[in-house]
C-alpha cells in the first residue's frame, strides 16, 4: 500500500515539473524583448527600447534596418542620445525653465491633437452621392486654367530691340533663328526663345499683359519692357479653360469635403464645452496690450569727463618770493 502511495507521488511530482519547464520554455524564434542591447552609464537600451524606436522611423529608413549594419548605426545613435541627454541633465537643463515651458506646450497640443483625432470617427463618411452633388454645384472651381505658349527674344538694349523687331516683322521672317541669333535669354536662346506653356500669375506683369492680349498664333508683340530688358513675344498657341470632368477631382472634393466635416464637428465640439465652461476674460487688459507700444529711442552714451590733472605743489621753500 505504501509503495503504491510512493509510486502516485513520484509520477506527481514528475508530472509537476514536466509542467514546469514546459511552461517556462522558449518558442522557437521568439526574441524577448526585455533583453538588454546595450548599457549607457546606469541606463539601459532594451531590445523592446530598439524596435520601438525603429517603428517611429519612415518606412524609407525603417527598410535599412533589416541588415546588421543598418541596426547597429541606429543602435549607435541612440546610444548618442542617451548619452547627451545625461550631459544635460548633469548641467542641471532638465530643470530649464524654457525648456520645461516648451515641453509643456508641446504635450498640451499632443494632447489636443489626440483627442480631435479620436473625433474622426464621429465624423459622417463622404459618399459617392455626396461627391457628386458637390462636383455638380460648383462646376466653375474645377476648371483648368486657360494657356498661351509663346516664344520671345530678350536684348538689354531698346535702341537694338527695335532694329530686331523690324526684322521679326518682315515677310517670311523666321522667329525662332532670329532669337537664337539675338536673345539674350540663355535659358531659352537654344529653342528659339520658347517659353512653352503656362498660365496667368507665371511671368512679370508687364509681360504677361501683353502676351495674354495677343489673340491669334503667330501675332507678334511691339517692344515690351519689363525688369529683365526689352522683348518681342510671339503667340504661337492658346489653350482656353476648360472643365474638368468628376473623374479628374474626384478625390479633391473627397479631401475638401472630408475637411468640411472635420471642421464642422470640431466647432460643434468647442460650442459644446465653451456652453458647460464658466468663461472670463479680461477685455480692457486685451485692449491695453492691443495698443501700439512707444518706441523706446535709446539714449546716447554719455562720456566720462575724465578728471584734470592737479598741478603739481611747489616746495614751500620755491613757492617764496626772491628778494630783489
Amino acid at each position: 500500500m505504501f509503495e503504491r502511495k510512493l509510486i502516485r507521488l513520484v509520477i506527481l511530482l514528475l508530472l509537476t515539473l514536466g509542467l514546469i519547464g514546459w511552461g517556462c520554455e522558449k518558442k522557437e524564434g521568439v526574441v524577448d524583448e526585455g533583453k538588454v542591447l546595450a548599457k549607457v552609464g546606469d541606463e539601459v537600451i532594451t531590445l523592446k527600447d530598439f524596435n520601438d524606436d525603429v517603428n517611429k522611423l519612415p518606412p524609407q529608413a525603417r527598410r535599412r534596418m533589416t541588415r546588421v549594419e543598418g541596426k547597429k548605426s541606429h543602435l549607435d545613435k541612440m546610444i548618442e542620445r542617451k548619452l547627451l541627454l545625461q550631459e544635460a541633465e548633469r548641467e542641471g537643463l532638465t530643470e530649464d525653465p524654457d525648456i520645461i515651458g516648451k515641453v509643456e506646450n508641446y504635450r498640451g497640443r499632443l494632447i489636443v491633437q489626440k483627442l480631435l483625432g479620436s473625433m474622426k470617427k464621429e465624423v459622417v463618411p463622404v459618399t459617392e452621392e455626396d461627391i457628386k452633388q458637390y462636383f455638380e454645384e460648383n462646376q466653375a472651381q474645377f476648371q483648368t486654367r486657360k494657356q498661351i505658349r509663346v516664344r520671345h527674344v530678350l536684348l538689354k538694349d531698346e535702341a537694338e530691340a527695335k532694329k530686331v523687331l523690324k526684322e521679326v516683322k518682315a515677310r517670311g521672317a523666321d522667329f525662332a533663328a532670329l532669337a537664337q541669333k539675338y536673345s539674350q535669354d540663355r535659358g531659352t536662346k537654344n529653342r528659339g526663345g520658347d517659353l512653352g506653356y503656362f498660365s496667368p500669375g507665371r511671368m512679370v506683369r508687364q509681360f504677361e499683359d501683353v502676351a495674354f492680349s495677343l489673340e491669334n498664333p503667330g501675332d507678334i508683340s511691339d517692344v515690351v519692357k519689363t525688369p529683365f530688358g526689352y522683348h518681342i513675344i510671339k503667340l504661337e498657341d492658346k489653350k482656353p479653360a476648360e472643365p474638368k470632368s468628376l473623374e479628374q477631382v474626384k478625390g479633391e472634393i473627397r479631401r475638401r469635403l472630408s475637411s468640411q466635416r472635420q471642421t464642422e464637428s470640431q466647432e460643434k465640439f468647442l460650442e459644446e464645452i465653451k456652453s458647460r465652461t464658466r468663461l472670463e476674460i479680461n477685455e480692457a487688459l486685451l485692449e491695453e496690450e492691443a495698443k501700439p507700444k512707444p518706441k523706446v529711442v535709446p539714449k546716447p552714451p554719455v562720456e566720462k569727463e575724465e578728471p584734470a590733472e592737479e598741478a603739481e605743489e611747489k616746495p614751500a621753500e620755491e613757492a617764496e618770493e626772491k628778494p630783489e
